[in-house]
């Protein structure tokens, strides 16, 4: 059996666990979606969109974020988790894995992504955020986009894929992620879950 065959089958594997909440096996090469198994909360709590970005490493600008940075934006990332129906706490896991809740984080040319949840220019265009730096637009604006790459692709890995890597490269069924794709998914869903443990926590 082929790299390429053993890669298609985790994959394949990853997707009916999504779908059935059910731990398949991957392969040796895709162990780092494994990982990723206790996602039963996130599925429960989200309907399962579409459209462009392709964000780099970010590179955080101006002022460091607060301590507790993540306090003063929960009152939005709840109002945008109602509107779009995604989990309050995955939002979050996605604003601390993108800009570590600093508004002003930029990532370099050439995706310039900005703010919290780290819109390239393109996509909030797209979006219709006319000021990526507002925090309330941000987050609405990428938690919308997350929506829509959640009810295309239908799985959380590929829809947070498509969201680092770039939407098009999964439509055309690319799954030679680069390190840092992967890297991203398995930071946001341990963040998404260590969030979610805290929650349960008395």
């Amino acid at each position: 059996m082929t790299d390429n065959t053993h890669h298609r089958t985790g994959w394949t594997a990853f997707a009916l666990l999504v779908a059935l909440l059910i731990v398949f096996p991957t392969s040796a090469r895709a162990d780092w979606l494994l990982e990723i198994r206790d996602c039963t909360a996130f599925i429960r709590n989200m309907t399962v969109g579409k459209e462009a970005r392709k964000p780099r490493a970010i590179r955080p600008v101006a002022a460091k974020p607060e301590r507790d940075a993540a306090a003063r934006y929960r009152p939005i990332i709840r109002a945008a988790a109602r509107k779009y129906r995604v989990h309050p706490r995955f939002i979050e896991a996605v604003i601390k894995v993108e800009s570590d809740f600093n508004p002003r984080a930029k990532s370099p040319a050439p995706a310039n992504a900005m703010g919290l949840m780290q819109l390239t220019p393109a996509t909030a265009e797209y979006l219709g955020v006319e000021n990526p730096w507002d925090a309330s637009q941000n987050i609405f604006g990428g938690t919308r986009y997350l929506k829509e790459l959640l009810v295309e692709f239908k799985d959380p890995a590929l829809a947070l894929a498509g969201y680092n890597w770039g939407p098009t490269h999964v439509r055309r069924g690319e799954r030679d992620y680069p390190l840092e794709t992967r890297r991203h998914i398995r930071r946001v869903f341990r963040e998404f879950h260590r969030l979610l443990r805290q929650e349960d926590r008395p």
